[in-house]
């Protein structure tokens, strides 16, 4: 008995090999089969996935493509959260962040915003205050302000607008406002002259975009109760945006993939023709592409 269990625990453990029988001296006959007469073979289990089973095979139909106005009116009507679940997007580009002038790091500007109400900060000098206070920012920068950020205090806002003259106050606490995009820089449009618009379209609901180390791009382009007309203007914006914002080391196709999701719905694949504003296609269904 001792003997069959530890044959069975080896078979079932993978493969069954002719040392471990020798070292063990075993002999076992069943059904006439003598186990030793087998030295010199091996004996294969099925291996069995860590997560209880094997993979699951994508069937056709999950594999195929959507138009942009499909995927939108499916995805709402599959909607079953209590909540009001964002509409989530992700670009899969041909690009290799680890190479020069091959990263997009920029903010887009959505018509209807992406229904999250931003804090908005602005270090101004005084004379512009009332003006910038009009066009919707929560808060005005101090210095007070940057000496509390810099013992540790808590950051209240979720985005930080600077005219240039305000540029160097910012040193010292670079280190922990940069790796939260909130350091005012040029190029993010968020260190400028016209502060005031830029709080005005903040206010609107920008999206902040980077490329991820696999040359991803993950935002949010709305919210479940907008309607089907504001989450496709929403769409193309941002589908515009990334192409505007493409970089000059980018060869070869830049669109590979798109996939629009819920916070809590299962991603539908959009075609890659209706993603690329270069294309003909571009924000056409299925039906038009054929």
């Amino acid at each position: 008995n001792t003997d069959k269990k530890m044959i069975h625990n080896i078979l079932s453990r993978g493969v069954l090999r002719t040392q471990l029988l020798a070292k063990q001296n075993l002999s076992l006959v069943k059904g006439n089969v003598n186990v030793v007469a087998f030295q010199t073979c091996q004996f294969s289990a099925a291996k069995k996935k860590k997560n209880g089973g094997p993979r699951k095979k994508f069937t056709k139909k999950e594999k195929d493509t959507f138009g942009p106005l499909y995927a939108i009116r499916e995805l709402k009507k599959r909607s079953r959260a209590n909540f009001n679940e964002s509409f989530d997007i992700s670009l899969h580009l041909g690009l290799d962040p680890r190479k020069p002038n091959q990263s997009i790091r920029t903010t887009i500007p959505l018509p209807h915003g992406t229904g999250k109400s931003a804090v908005v900060c602005a270090f101004v000098p005084d004379d512009m205050i009332d003006e910038v206070k009009a066009a919707g920012a929560d808060m005005i920068g101090t210095d007070e302000l940057l000496k509390e950020i810099e013992k540790g205090g808590n950051i209240e806002f979720d985005r930080c607008f600077a005219t240039p003259e305000f540029q160097q106050s910012f040193k010292s606490v670079a280190r922990k406002l940069g790796p939260r995009g909130l350091l005012p820089t040029a190029k993010l449009g968020t260190l400028t002259n016209d502060v005031v618009e830029a709080v005005k379209a903040a206010k609107c609901g920008p999206v902040n975009v980077r490329t991820n180390r696999e040359g991803n791009i993950l935002g949010s382009i709305g919210r479940i109760t907008y309607t089907e007309e504001q989450l496709l203007e929403n769409l193309r914006a941002f589908l515009v945006g990334i192409a505007d914002n493409k970089p000059e080391g980018a060869k070869g196709a830049f669109m590979l993939s798109c996939s629009i999701s819920t916070t809590m719905g299962k991603a539908i694949h959009l075609h890659p023709k209706a993603c690329d504003p270069g294309s003909n296609f571009f924000m056409l269904e299925e039906t038009e592409q054929q």
